[in-house]
């Protein structure tokens, strides 16, 4: 299976592009793993605190849903936070910020729920650092990385979208096929009945007028002659008379098959 960094066309190059277009550099970097083991000590109480803060927003609440999801949610954010701070900015890095996006997506979180969160959960990495730290929080290196994920984030919640819009483009196109089919169908049936005897199916008076019209004109093209045969139903007034009209259709609908299968 193809991952998302490969679909998404993002390569080494592409990430250090992203970190300087950020301003991420080799020292903020540094900053981040300084204070990974101070994080490691308060990182299950600010879990604990950033979820029920999130549980405080209805919306949020309605989407976490029981309280198995709310552990594995506590679980994957502990993951996400240690990793914040392990200083391996790679692919495979990237990698875990697209999938987050991508879950995210799938479960119905729109953007504006996720960056307020990912907004709290920075405030609360601040307060808990300046709280316990005993040197100045980084937070101008806090704030890049999470920049840095969310425009990860984004990527695969536009990718979602992207894939969404072609899914209604293709749909859109095959009911436009199908609809113009149908148009094509209906078109002809209607040309059909218009030219069409009803009891018959053979050609009305206006379709003879309009064959003829085109056959004279053919035959004046080509110099050529041109035949017409006329045929009258003997004693068929006598049929109506005597049997009745449905036995004088049944004669006319025989005569018309006949006429159809010779002609």
């Amino acid at each position: 299976m193809q991952t998302l960094t490969r679909q998404l066309r993002i390569t080494e190059a592409e990430v250090r592009e992203r970190k300087d277009l950020l301003g991420i550099s080799h020292l903020d970097e540094l900053e981040m793993i300084r204070q990974r083991d101070l994080v490691f000590q308060f990182v299950d109480e600010l879990v604990t605190e950033f979820y029920e803060g999130q549980i405080a927003t209805p919306k949020i609440r309605n989407i976490i849903g029981d309280a198995d999801t709310l552990a594995r949610l506590q679980k994957a954010m502990k993951i996400y936070i240690l990793s914040l701070f392990d200083g391996e900015y790679t692919l495979d890095y990237v990698e875990s910020r697209l999938r987050i996006g991508k879950v995210h997506s799938r479960i119905g979180v729109p953007p504006k729920l996720y960056v307020s969160s990912m907004l709290q959960l920075e405030n609360l990495l601040f307060k808990y650092i300046k709280k316990l730290g005993e040197e100045p929080a980084p937070t101008e290196a806090i704030t890049k990385f999470f920049l840095f994920d969310l425009q990860l984030v984004f990527d695969t919640y536009i990718q979602g979208l992207m894939a969404e819009v072609e899914l209604g483009r293709e749909e859109l196109l095959e009911y436009a096929e199908s609809l113009e089919q149908t148009i094509l169908e209906r078109t002809s049936k209607i040309e059909h009945l218009a030219n069409s005897d009803d009891l018959t199916g053979l050609g009305n008076r206006r379709s003879f007028f309009k064959t003829m019209s085109l056959e004279l004109s053919s035959a004046q093209r080509r110099s050529e002659s041109l035949s017409l045969i006329f045929a009258d139903v003997d004693g068929f007034k006598a049929i109506n008379d005597e049997f009745g009209h449905l036995k004088g259709d049944q004669v006319l609908r025989t005569i018309a098959s006949i006429i159809s299968k010779i002609s």
